[in-house]
């Protein structure tokens, strides 16, 4: 990536007006420019990486996970990622149950799913609560709220 110097330099020299050599006076200013611009844009840059979750290290997980109300015990940014992805992407297809398992380990619950077709019920076994910091109810609540309402799920601890 061109710095902040480069740039100016690069874009005055074609003008002629200045002579751009090591030890003149125009050089050192574009310098002093050039310092307070160069953290705009690393500043700017930053925030672009941020708004795009394969690129977000911070601040850009932490909002679109508290605008998802994903609470997650972990620093792993890769898991993090993934998680805001999978809860984010639109499912079109029908509510099977390895979508199900997908859409609750977006929340990083691992589960088991045993469907009860002539009772049009599904129930839902957490297996791993590991990283988990809130309480059954909290969790329960959010499972029951993602899921479709068209069946009935059971969840059991």
């Amino acid at each position: 990536m061109m710095t902040a110097f480069q740039s100016i330099t690069e874009k005055l020299a074609p003008l002629g007006i200045y002579k751009l050599h090591n030890d003149d006076l125009v050089t050192y200013e574009i310098m002093a420019y050039s310092d307070e611009l160069q953290k705009i844009y690393d500043e700017l840059q930053k925030i672009e990486n941020e708004m795009f979750i394969m690129t977000a290290n911070d601040f850009g997980l932490s909002q679109r996970e508290k605008l998802l109300d994903i609470t997650l015990n972990q620093n792993n940014i890769t898991k993090r990622r993934n998680s805001l992805l999978l809860r984010e992407k639109i499912i079109s297809n029908p509510q099977t149950k390895n979508n199900i398992i997908n859409i609750l380990s977006a929340y990083d619950i691992e589960c088991l799913i045993d469907e009860d077709i002539e009772n049009n019920t599904v129930h839902i076994k957490i297996t791993n609560t590991s990283s988990l910091n809130n309480t059954q109810e909290y969790y329960t609540n959010k499972i029951k709220n993602t899921l479709p309402v068209n069946t009935k799920f059971i969840i059991q601890w």
